[in-house]
């Protein structure tokens, strides 16, 4: 059984600025900017309340370098 999705401890926790990536992602994420490719980051985060700390958390987790972020 999966616990029910809880909005205001997810939007505590985002805003902390600490959410860590996947390597596995990263790693997709650093080969494909290294190719060329325009990447787009697709989130479904609010822009408004957590827009600044997704771009910098992302940031810090070495996100660098993409065509844009998409946000709610």
């Amino acid at each position: 059984m999966c616990d029910p999705y809880d909005s205001k401890g997810f939007k505590a926790w985002a805003l902390k600025g600490g959410c860590p990536s996947i390597s596995a992602v990263l790693g997709l994420f650093k080969t494909l900017v290294k190719k060329g490719f325009k990447v787009f980051l697709l989130t479904g985060r609010d822009e408004e309340t957590l827009g600044k700390v997704t771009v910098d958390n992302l940031h810090n987790q070495g996100f660098i370098g993409y065509e844009r972020l998409i946000l709610r």
